[in-house]
């Protein structure tokens, strides 16, 4: 259909687009497609679940009782550069308590995260927090906390 309509519009031809096709069969003439991208997702499984240790209870009763995480990613409309910004969010008060922002979405951003509250909260109250997680137990020994 293209061909014909380039001859209709561009060179003034009157005739049917069968005829351009018949034409274009017989001189062996073919036009190129583009495939369609074949469907490749393939599903992953999580490997561990964590326990639901709040059941649906956003609520807390007094500071630093429970903490959530939520990760954000903003696409920079000058330079189209994706940035993932985390917080962690007390839930006495809504606030969130501390802030990072990077360019990679990875467990660094996290951990990142969470020594920098935790550093924090011992700023505040003078007291040390037990860590129970190895990965951020291992990062923490690192940095002197």
């Amino acid at each position: 259909m293209k061909m014909y309509y380039v001859l209709k519009n561009k060179y003034g031809f009157t005739c049917g687009h069968n005829r351009v096709y018949r034409l274009m069969c017989i001189n062996n003439i073919k036009s190129n497609f583009r495939k369609k991208a074949k469907y490749n997702y393939i599903k992953s499984t999580s490997e561990e679940t964590a326990e639901n240790i709040l059941n649906r209870n956003f609520n807390a009763d007094r500071p630093n009782e429970k903490w959530v995480n939520d990760i954000t990613e903003i696409k920079v409309p000058a330079t189209n550069i994706k940035l993932y910004i985390s917080c962690v969010l007390d839930l006495y008060d809504r606030y969130p308590v501390a802030l990072v922002v990077s360019d990679k979405n990875d467990t660094i951003l996290v951990n990142m995260l969470l020594i920098k509250h935790i550093m924090s909260i011992q700023q505040q109250h003078r007291y040390f927090i037990a860590i129970e997680d190895f990965n951020i137990q291992d990062m923490c020994l690192k940095i002197n906390l």
